[in-house]
């Protein structure tokens, strides 16, 4: 088993992630019965409606005084929700195929093959495998993706964008740097509560490596000069 984990340790991973896509399929579909469990999700829904229909705002429904809530507005401006559009957006490509509930649990599956990603760079392959089996059978993590809460876009953006961070350090190229831009970016747009705080952390962390990096990087060359310097010594 060890000799097989360490020559393909995805396939591991990929099984668990399969695990936890089907949990929360199974949750969704049998347990909850297909149905919303807070607010959020139908307003979510509603908006991932009004963006396939190629639209932001609705136009006002009739009597819309009654269709005006603490998650859905309708005034002069037309009726249209009230959360950030990165979330509603994710929800959309699913309704396009008619398939808007199985978008949680394709998101945990990407939440799982990224938190081995970023374990594995950060801790190696041993350690990164066992977070990514505890996540698929985390009830919490399980649960949240049976629903169409934004936690489950917000969670793979973030864990995306913290892997890109990583893979930034190792290929200095502009075009890491720019898909980290435009994956934090529509981090903050899905839930920029927790995703503001998370980003100056991640930037925090990114740069006390970089600056460790170079300290190390000026030990090696100073002892390379002391090295190279040693035959001038003698021959002097």
């Amino acid at each position: 088993f060890v000799s097989r984990f360490r020559e393909r340790p995805w396939m591991f991973v990929v099984c668990a992630a399969l695990v936890a896509l089907c949990s929360a399929a199974a949750l969704h579909r049998i347990v909850l019965m297909g149905h919303p469990v807070a607010d959020d999700e139908s307003a979510y829904a509603f908006q991932a409606q009004t963006l396939l229909h190629g639209r932001i705002v609705n136009p006002l429904p009739e009597d819309s005084f009654f269709f005006n809530n603490q998650y859905l507005f309708a005034g002069p401006k037309g009726w249209y929700g009230k959360y950030p559009i990165g979330h509603p957006l994710v929800l959309a490509l699913g309704e396009a195929f008619g398939a808007r509930w199985l978008v949680g649990p394709l998101l945990a599956f990407a939440a799982v093959l990224l938190t081995f990603a970023v374990g594995r760079k950060l801790f190696g392959p041993g350690r990164a495998l066992l977070g990514a089996a505890l996540l698929c059978v985390s009830p919490q993590f399980v649960a949240t993706h049976a629903t169409q809460l934004s936690q489950t876009s917000s969670a793979v953006a973030m864990l995306a964008g913290v892997w890109v961070v990583l893979r930034l350090e190792d290929d200095r190229r502009l075009r890491w740097a720019a898909l980290a831009g435009a994956i934090w970016g529509f981090a903050l747009v899905v839930r920029p509560m927790p995703a503001a705080p998370f980003l100056v952390a991640v930037l925090a962390s990114h740069l006390a490596r970089a600056v460790r990096a170079a300290d190390s990087r000026e030990r090696r060359a100073r002892l390379t000069l002391a090295r190279l310097a040693r035959p001038v010594t003698v021959f002097d």
